[in-house]
């Protein structure tokens, strides 16, 4: 199957991989691209607080709990990049579990409390 991208997605994927060449520095790039698991855990914290700042965090979250709100292709696109240049992996317990269950079926309560946490990594859930 070949995936045609319209202009907007080529455009979000060009956004995308700027940061990237920006933002990771050669050392992590080089630590994942020879296959070093895992990452280590203070890249993986680094590169949280870097996405958190952009609001890019919890890439498949609406935005009204965390997430950029972006369309199911930008978040793949984003993940796929990601993945491509030696970014560390994000927890997926948190991101993809946990956290949907809570800002799908959670109360109010429960939202304001958890999910900011679930969203930058929080050590509160612990090493995944």
């Amino acid at each position: 199957m070949q995936l045609k991208l319209g202009p907007s997605d080529e455009a979000f994927r060009s956004q995308v991989r700027d940061f990237l060449r920006a933002t990771l520095p050669a050392e992590v790039r080089r630590r994942s691209h020879i296959g070093m698991h895992p990452v280590h855990d203070e890249d993986r914290r680094w590169w949280n607080r870097v996405l958190g700042e952009r609001g890019w965090s919890a890439p498949h979250w609406p935005k009204e709990y965390g997430g950029p709100g972006w369309t199911r292709l930008q978040a793949h696109l984003f993940e796929y990049e990601c993945r491509m240049a030696g970014a560390p992996e994000l927890r997926w317990q948190g991101l993809r579990l946990i956290g949907p269950v809570i800002y799908t079926f959670g109360t109010p309560a429960q939202k304001a409390r958890f999910l900011p946490d679930i969203s930058l990594d929080d050590p509160l859930f612990g090493p995944c």
